[in-house]
């Protein structure tokens, strides 16, 4: 498949590439700053450009069989790049008649909020993670009111554990279980990688967690 990736030199991204390339995909993405990629990138082809630019996400996506979104922020960031990227993006696929999309979102979003512990429902959440949510949702509410066919990808906070046991979950998680709160962002990048062109995931939102 061609594939063009959107943060693609985040934490999660740098791992993605790797695990798409070893599959014999074709892999492209966007970037401020190809002269700074990190190492297993040698046969991406880099787009210089930024996601707010129209003609520039046009470029990336061109030829694309899908386009995976991990657009990432600071904490506190207040630029809702996200949210802004994920509407560029959708847009420009809509014109180029691409379909699927892969995002990267987060535990706690949408209908995971409630599976969130008390802790931080209550306190984490409001006060310092807030800003995230409300990103992370507003780029969710644009995939879903589109055409495309989405998949949410949702981990828990992650971590540079080693590619561990992974849990993956659909739904409510039952009661007499419990999930770790930290997830290895190797797995997610793995996890990710897989899911691409299997036709029972596109419109269908997935936790992550160990």
């Amino acid at each position: 498949m061609k594939l063009t990736i959107f943060g693609a030199t985040g934490s999660v991204g740098k791992l993605l590439v790797p695990n798409l390339l070893a599959k014999g995909h074709e892999v492209k993405i966007l970037t401020r700053n190809p002269k700074n990629l990190p190492n297993g990138f040698e046969n991406v082809e880099a787009i210089t450009g930024d996601v707010a630019d129209p003609s520039a996400v046009a470029k990336a996506i061109e030829g694309a069989d899908a386009v995976y979104c991990l657009l990432g922020a600071p904490l506190r960031d207040t630029s809702r790049i996200r949210e802004r990227g994920t509407k560029v993006i959708v847009d420009e696929m809509k014109k180029q008649s691409i379909d699927r999309i892969i995002c990267l979102s987060a535990f706690g979003t949408g209908e995971t909020w409630k599976l969130m512990p008390w802790s931080y429902r209550t306190l984490l959440g409001p006060l310092l993670l807030n800003r995230m949510f409300d990103d992370h949702n507003a780029q969710e509410k644009i995939l879903k009111n589109s055409p495309l066919n989405w998949t949410f990808v949702r981990p828990v906070n992650l971590n540079d554990d080693p590619a561990n046991v992974l849990r993956v979950g659909e739904a409510d998680i039952p009661a007499q279980e419990k999930i770790g709160l930290k997830v290895s962002r190797q797995n997610v990048a793995k996890f990710m990688a897989e899911i691409a062109s299997k036709a029972e995931t596109p419109r269908k939102a997935y936790w992550l967690a160990s």
